[in-house]
């Protein structure tokens, strides 16, 4: 269905576009510095905590992502918003 094409799209442009974001080493530190924005969200006495582990963990879940984002399709796939070509969608 043109729903399920159009939504399979927009996941594999979502994961193409920070795939490409992520994959420029100059946005690595605006990526940790967006991920330490929800610090302040937590407890005093967690934030710092929290802007800790974002520097230590923060590159390796960079990696992760990228990892994840590499194959578009597969990635759609596995989050079910492309189906493959022998499942169908049941709308009720």
């Amino acid at each position: 269905s043109d729903t399920v094409n159009s939504t399979c799209s927009m996941c594999e442009f979502g994961c193409q576009s920070i795939n490409q974001f992520l994959s420029k080493p100059e946005n690595d530190n605006k990526t940790l510095a967006f991920a330490e924005g929800v610090c302040p969200l937590f407890s005093p006495e967690l934030q710092p905590k929290c802007a800790q582990d974002i520097m230590m963990f923060g590159p390796e879940v960079i990696d992760f992502i990228m990892q994840v984002t590499s194959d578009p399709r597969d990635t759609c796939n596995k989050l079910k918003f492309c189906l493959a070509p022998n499942e169908t969608v049941a709308l009720y």
